[in-house]
């Protein structure tokens, strides 16, 4: 009885969490776009560079392709290179155009198309895979802050993010070497403070467990390098755009703001790829560097568009790849 209350209630919950994001979202654009108008807009757009702006195409389909050899890694490659691609393209595409959660749904639906797809790997190598980007940017914000940027009044929040970041890592690599220990622990204290009785709660602890048997430590080397290559690709991507419409920042500047709100992007409040979040931040964060919200937010407007074009480029792959697979199947009906 108590299961069949509790379910229209998280449901109720879920709905109403997902309506203050896109609330929040909204808010935080039309905040942004309250900072410039459609005259500043255009014109931003119309001396946009056609050079920058395939650097940036280049750079995001590079990602792309660097992100799917990490899947197939992490998969073991027991699933053809092709179909871990589509499964990314489109995890990427509708994780960006809509939510991360839903993105992540979609991966692993097509996944379970294959025969040969191991289900339980492919949840669990998206969670390392997460791991290992934060590590890879705290580190990146933790040297920039430090070496780099040490007057900027992020410093504390910066060093905030760091510190949460090292050490969901740190326990996420701890899991991987003595998993058993680590999990009876965390089992031990949640049962004395009476969390497990929550099932988000009960549930993460299975699913760090479930990582831990999955995936070995060697497979920790590889998945750090494979983030650093596709941060570096983010970085490029983001670098790229910037120069598109002209505007002129340090590069060390830009990775610090890249890297700052990519960590902030690991709070699940964002949607629609980071509308309104990714935006605002950005702004401040550029407002840092002695740019005003002025001439940041027809960048920004235009950023976001190409952001937006590329993720719905994306998605002409496997609507070609499925028309090509039905062509080739009317065909061999017919013969």
């Amino acid at each position: 009885m108590s299961d069949n209350l509790e379910q229209p209630r998280a449901s109720a919950h879920k709905h109403l969490w997902t309506i203050t994001k896109i609330a929040l979202a909204v808010a935080l654009a039309t905040i942004v776009l309250l900072q410039t108008n459609l005259h500043d807009t255009i014109t931003t757009l119309q001396h946009a560079s056609i050079g920058w702006l395939l650097v940036a195409v280049v750079a995001f389909l590079l990602n792309i392709g660097l992100l799917a050899q990490r899947a197939w890694h992490l998969l073991g490659k027991r699933v053809p290179f092709w179909v871990v691609l589509e499964s990314t393209i489109v995890q990427t595409s509708v994780g960006n155009l809509v939510a991360t959660g839903a993105g992540m749904i979609a991966y692993v639906s097509l996944l379970r198309q294959h025969k040969h797809a191991p289900i339980a790997y492919s949840v669990t190598s998206l969670i390392l895979a997460r791991f290992a980007d934060v590590a890879v940017l705290s580190i990146t914000l933790g040297a920039l802050v430090v070496f780099w940027a040490d007057s900027t009044p992020v410093r504390w929040l910066a060093i905030i993010l760091c510190g949460g970041g090292f050490i969901g890592c740190a326990i996420a690599i701890t899991t991987l070497w003595r998993h058993e220990w680590v999990i009876r622990q965390i089992r031990w204290v949640g049962s004395g403070l009476g969390l497990l009785r929550f099932t988000t709660i009960d549930r993460a602890i299975n699913t760090l467990d479930q990582l831990a048997e999955d995936h070995s430590t060697t497979l920790i080397g590889p998945v750090i390098c494979y983030s650093i290559a596709t941060q570096a690709m983010s970085w490029l991507f983001f670098w790229a755009c910037l120069q598109t419409f002209n505007l002129a920042i340090n590069p060390w500047a830009s990775l610090l703001i890249l890297s700052f709100t990519q960590l902030i992007a690991v709070i699940p409040v964002q949607v629609l790829g980071g509308l309104g979040v990714f935006d605002a931040t950005t702004i401040y964060m550029l407002g840092l560097f002695h740019i005003s919200a002025i001439s940041a937010a027809p960048v920004l407007v235009g950023l976001r568009i190409i952001f937006y074009l590329c993720n719905l480029l994306l998605l002409l792959f496997p609507l070609i790849e499925a028309r090509l697979s039905l062509g080739s199947t009317n065909a061999r009906e017919v013969l």
